[in-house]
């Protein structure tokens, strides 16, 4: 679910056309960058919990960052 919303704000908010209705550029604003900010550092979070789990068989902070 955390990989799925990343690829969901990961993307270009703002985009400019040519004449003919191509794509000229894309930039992201700084809202979509914040929002990109959190969904990597959840998942990051995610991860370190996952990792942890594995290695320590300790399941308690993978619980936790649900």
């Amino acid at each position: 679910v955390l990989l799925t919303d990343m690829r969901k704000v990961d993307k270009p908010d703002n985009e400019t056309f040519n004449a003919d209705g191509s794509v000229a550029g894309a930039t992201y604003s700084k809202s979509r960058l914040e929002e990109i900010k959190k969904a990597r550092e959840a998942l990051e979070r995610h991860e370190a919990a996952l990792e942890k789990a594995l290695a320590n068989n300790d399941f308690n902070k993978l619980k936790e960052s649900k």
